[in-house]
């Protein structure tokens, strides 16, 4: 991703490498590792007890647009610098696709879908809430009344009022100020308000593109045309000489713009209105204890014990009196996050319509660090259990009625075990997606049931803890590389991929799947060559126009099948097709192998 500048008396664009978040912790892994002696060869670190973590409250936005809850969490992750992943705010991401947009026009059910989701947040212990919808911050007073009765602590932030607080901290002398917003927000002066000793000026743009662009369903051509108008009404209001600041209110659209336009000698300053609101919530969830009153630890996390009971009923109660079922909007979806701080976060972006749930529990201690522990490994004898933390994610998902899950990190598939009879223990209707079962539905929805062979391209850890082959008694015969190759298959990963050096690692996978379409047909003569790539580098390596050199060959991309499942699973309106998955899927894998490679930096 880059940022974009524009500079120069003509506007000029320019692109920008965008500022990266260095992990300093070893959690996100491309395989699943059990506790096995391939984890005494790991390094050893130094130290492995989590950093505190300083924030206080927790931090729920709700987004009728999944790009702008994206960009969101996105710019959570992204203003809080080089930090572990422990060190992050605890947030929920509520993507509310099926609540009514404003320029739907039935202003009155997207007020009740919005309020459906504050009791949520509240639900599921959030503090502080944000919606992501600039236009719907005309009813602020409504919904702040709303909050105010039934969610007492809980903290609504208003995003226009807070991109105006930026407005006048970063350019106090601006007079005229330009928006670029919808009409109808632009018209109702939902920012103007705030500023009412400014001149205001709308942007001329073709406001059809950008409010296109940020509809659930809306496709890569038309996401990428709305980012285009808005970027050239960025340019345009700059290059006019009438505005001293300009003001953005498309919060799915902005992340790819400046901080400030060069224009005729001037700096003039660009407010980003989600970056602005994730400012004022990461400031907030900051706050003293004291400030607020003690905060308990358990699944609400905003009351003490003993008045949990009382304001969930209330809650739950209120909802049920006001809610009628044709009118329930909830997510069916969820996703552990955390784990990664942007896995989450991109999952988010990328499923089109898919109502989802996001739980970026940050809390979650080092997977790998405590499966070495296990392993008697060295200088792990201090690495936290990971599980209690994730029973409380599952907890949270329950609470919002979520009834299916992954998990962004793979390494923690090595709990899944753990995590299912925990579900069980507590009478949850949960099911807890598995990536290789999801990798062998896939095989099984190409090929037919019964036994196949399938050729595996994984990390040491993968293969040697035998989670694809040994998942669920599947009856199908595994052809795994032989040594040489598998190294080979590991100098891809780590040497290639995970540094950027994406033609060695591209020649490198294809050696190994060159020596195991060659091993496959020796082996299993006359039968369909299946190869799962059960690395999150392998499928980069390997892209569509690499695969083509294999025309026989059946590749299934483990990440892809579980994004698909995932959708299917979720019962709404959302078909998983192969552009949603492929979409969802490769933004996966990005984050992810960009994270990886920031660790070994």
């Amino acid at each position: 991703m880059t940022v974009t500048s524009i500079t120069g008396d003509a506007g000029e664009i320019s692109q920008l490498p965008e500022p990266t978040t260095r992990r300093q912790s070893d959690e996100i892994q491309s395989s699943v590792i059990r506790p096995s002696t391939a984890l005494q060869d790991m390094p050893v670190k130094s130290s492995v007890a989590p950093k505190p973590n300083n924030y206080t409250r927790r931090v729920g936005a709700i987004s009728i647009d999944p790009r702008a809850g994206q960009s969101f969490g996105a710019q959570l992750v992204r203003q809080a610098g080089n930090v572990t992943d422990q060190e992050h705010v605890e947030t929920v991401l509520y993507q509310a696709t099926q609540i009514p947009s404003y320029a739907d026009g039935n202003r009155a059910a997207t007020v009740r879908g919005i309020r459906q989701g504050l009791d949520l947040m509240h639900r599921v212990g959030m503090n502080i809430a944000v919606v992501t919808d600039t236009a719907s911050h005309d009813d602020m007073k409504s919904l702040r009344a709303h909050v105010e009765k039934y969610n007492p602590t809980m903290e609504l932030i208003d995003v226009p009022q807070t991109a105006v607080e930026v407005l006048q901290e970063c350019a106090p002398g601006a007079r005229n100020v330009g928006l670029i917003a919808s009409p109808e927000t632009f018209r109702r002066g939902v920012y103007q308000q705030h500023a009412k000793d400014r001149n205001w000026s709308a942007s001329g743009a073709n406001h059809a593109h950008m409010t296109e662009a940020e509809q659930p369903d809306a496709d890569e051509q038309q996401i990428e045309r709305g980012r285009t108008t808005l970027l050239a009404a960025v340019r345009e209001m700059a290059q006019n000489g009438h505005v001293d600041a300009i003001v953005v209110g498309y919060p799915g659209l902005a992340d790819s713009l400046p901080e400030s336009v060069h224009v005729n000698g001037r700096d003039i300053p660009v407010i980003n209105s989600n970056a602005a609101a994730a400012s004022k919530a990461m400031q907030l969830a900051r706050q003293d204890r004291a400030e607020i009153g003690e905060v308990h630890s358990n699944t609400c996390g905003c009351l003490p014990i003993s008045l949990r009971g009382v304001v969930d009923d209330m809650t739950m109660a209120f909802a049920k009196a006001t809610t009628r079922p044709v009118d329930a909007h909830g997510p069916t979806a969820g996703v552990m996050g955390g784990q990664g701080a942007l896995a989450g976060v991109q999952f988010m972006g990328e499923t089109g319509g898919l109502e989802v749930l996001v739980h970026q529990a940050t809390h979650i201690a080092d997977r790998t660090a405590f499966l070495k522990k296990q392993a008697g490994t060295e200088g792990f004898e201090d690495a936290a259990d990971p599980r209690p933390e994730m029973y409380k994610s599952l907890d949270l998902m329950a609470r919002a009625g979520v009834t299916n899950v992954v998990v962004t990190c793979n390494t923690a598939h090595a709990f899944i075990g753990d995590l299912r009879q925990y579900v069980s223990d507590k009478g949850y209707d949960i099911n807890l997606l598995h990536i290789a079962g999801a990798a062998l539905d896939e095989v099984k929805d190409q090929h037919g049931p019964g036994a196949h062979a399938v050729a595996l391209m994984a990390t040491d850890g993968t293969v040697n803890s035998r989670l694809y082959q040994d998942y669920g008694n599947n009856p199908h015969t595994w052809v795994v590389p032989d040594e040489k190759f598998q190294k080979q298959g590991m100098r891809s990963i780590y040497e290639g991929v995970k540094q950027n050096k994406l033609e060695q690692g591209r020649d490198d996978a294809c050696a190994v799947v060159d020596s195991l379409v060659a091993k496959f047909e020796l082996e299993h003569p006359g039968k369909p060559v299946i190869i799962a790539l059960a690395c999150t580098e392998f499928p980069v390596a390997l892209d569509k126009e690499t695969r083509k050199r294999w025309p026989n060959v059946t590749f299934v991309d483990t990440l892809a099948s579980l994004s698909k499942k995932l959708i299917n699973g979720s019962n709404v309106a959302v078909p998983a097709s192969a552009e949603n998955v492929e979409r969802l899927s490769n933004e996966l894998r990005s984050t992810v192998r960009q994270q990886e490679e920031r660790m070994a930096a």
